[in-house]
């Protein structure tokens, strides 16, 4: 797939970070390709070390003895008397088969054995270095350019940059998402992103895109947990539509009677948390086993150990971490951007910066639908008016004494104050238009912004020069 790909110019990756205007991107291999390629490349190197031995065993042939080929008649034996075919030979004359040559006689041109004439029998340059040697199947015949190298076996970066048509049409390109890269400079590891392929989901905050799942990581103690806190952040990661995997680190740091606490409020809650310990080790297999083959993004506040997470299920990345503050005990900020990491087991896990406090951008209507406790009485359908908004409403079923309803109705206002400011902007024009790509397949696409890359027409600077004169004259 991927030579196929190659000589058509185009390929296919996932955008791993972004920095300014470049994007570091991650090709496709399949791995029946790479195994193919793995498997060749152990046959030719068996083959070349099988070529070594042989020419190793064919130079020691050829000096160690002499080609058992007869001396001509005409050929001298010795610098005083040829030899005669009738005569035998003497112990001068190295003209017989089964003596070795004399290194004090010079030897026939047909005859290789003396150190004065090239080896042009069997030795060396026979069957050796210009034969199948390093020229023949050596560093010319698998390096670069003996073969063209069309692209790199196993995941290959590129460093790329986006086309400028992509810049005019207003196409961002995210962390996480499916790009087509054309004209790959495998030499310099660059290459330019043509596409970006349809996004599955998307998240504003943190801006990436294709992700399956949200793990949210706190901490039980050091810096202490915040109940506020955890359900503003399980509020947003709900209102995503992704699976939530809720994890507690530093469980070393509390007694089992406090996590057997914490876990039984949570799970009025409606999650099932796992306690884990990087500093311990405790429970990373289980982590690593939930993000396998997964995209997955790590939220929660700063200072839980996100980071150390990272370096624990990936240890090549070394990720900077930093201690709490002592102080405010809070934690310090350590991720500046988002970038996607591999897994050794499969998967990308994206890390991004730690925030306190996520912005709730739902409806008053949707709110009370990311609370799993909460969805219990709405699936019922309890409610007297279909528009409840469970606050002092006549005969609903959602107002209670769970635990976390004060935490809704503050989230309500935020909630109510995030729709009223969305209706007094005034609601633009419509920024995508219908475009028909190849096989009849139509693809909405943003606007090209008004009046900035349309040329003006020669009606207009017709119209400008005229008053130009006109000023003039005045």
């Amino acid at each position: 797939m991927t030579e196929v790909l190659a000589t058509t110019g185009q390929l296919i990756g996932t955008v791993l970070a972004v920095q300014a205007n470049f994007y570091q991107v991650q090709l496709d291999v399949d791995k029946e390709d790479k195994e193919d390629k793995e498997d060749k490349e152990d046959k030719e190197d068996k083959e070349d070390k099988e070529d070594k031995e042989d020419k190793e065993d064919k130079g020691e042939i050829g000096t160690l003895s002499a080609p058992s080929s007869p001396s001509s008649p005409s050929s001298p034996s010795s610098p005083s008397s040829p030899s005669s075919p009738s005569s035998p030979s003497s112990p001068s004359s190295p003209s017989s088969p089964s003596s070795p040559s004399s290194p004090s006689s010079p030897s026939s041109p047909s005859s290789p054995s003396s150190p004065s004439s090239p080896s042009l029998g069997r030795g060396n340059p026979g069957r050796g270095n210009p034969g199948r040697g390093n020229p023949g199947r050596g560093n010319p015949g698998r390096g670069n350019p003996g073969r063209g190298n069309p692209a790199p076996t196993g995941h290959s970066l590129l460093l790329c940059t986006r086309r400028t048509r992509l810049k005019k049409i207003g196409q961002q390109v995210m962390v996480g998402d499916r790009v087509i890269v054309e004209e790959p400079d495998w030499t310099g590891g660059r290459g330019a992103i043509a596409d970006v392929l349809p996004r599955q989901t998307q998240l504003d905050r943190p801006a990436i895109a294709n992700v399956n799942q949200i793990m949210l990581v706190f901490a039980v103690a050091d810096p202490p947990l915040e109940p506020y806190q955890l359900s503003r952040f399980l509020v947003k990661a709900e209102s995503t539509g992704l699976d939530v995997v809720l994890c507690f680190n530093k469980s070393d740091l509390v007694t089992d009677a406090e996590e057997v606490e914490i876990k039984e409020r949570l799970h009025l809650w409606g999650y099932q948390p796992i306690f884990i310990s990087v500093y311990n080790s405790i429970n990373i297999d289980l982590i690593s086993e939930l993000l396998k083959d997964k995209i997955t993004v790590i939220a929660g506040p700063s200072g839980v150990g996100k980071s150390s997470l990272i370096n624990m299920l990936i240890p090549d990345v070394n990720l900077r971490v930093g201690e709490v503050s002592g102080k405010l005990a809070k934690g310090r900020h350590t991720t500046r951007h988002v970038e996607l990491f591999e897994l050794p087991n499969g998967g990308l896990l994206a890390d991004t910066p730690g925030f306190n406090q996520p912005d709730l951008d739902c409806t008053p209507e949707e709110l009370a639908t990311y609370f799993p406790e909460a969805r219990e009485g709405l699936q019922q359908g309890n409610c007297k008016f279909s528009d409840c908004l469970h606050r002092d409403e006549p005969d609903c079923g959602v107002r209670g004494d769970w635990e976390r309803y004060p935490h809704y109705l503050d989230f309500l206002e935020d909630a109510i104050a995030y729709q009223s400011h969305m209706q007094q902007q005034a609601d633009p024009e419509s920024t995508l238009k219908a475009k028909t790509k190849g096989k009849g397949k139509t693809r909405y696409e943003p606007k090209l912004e008004s009046k900035k890359y349309r040329r003006v027409s020669r009606r207009t600077q017709l119209q400008e020069l005229e008053q130009l004169y006109q000023e003039s004259e005045e």
